[in-house]
């Protein structure tokens, strides 16, 4: 005697595979944009004109 899915299996079968499918299109979506936030170095260490120097690299220091 062969076994054979029953319709109440094909149909659950069917419903939990349309539930998976949107739980991953839903994980796989964009994520929600950054928004700015206050650190501790923006609150503590930011001087008013202050300017970075880009290249700390290439002066030699004096002896």
């Amino acid at each position: 005697m062969p076994h054979r899915d029953g319709k109440r299996k094909a149909q659950l079968l069917k419903k939990f595979y349309e539930e998976a499918s949107e739980e991953v299109r839903r994980e796989s979506s964009a994520p929600p944009p950054v928004e700015d936030y206050c650190t501790e170095y923006d609150s503590n260490y930011q001087i008013p004109g202050f300017e970075v120097d880009d290249e700390p690299h290439t002066k030699r220091p004096e002896h």
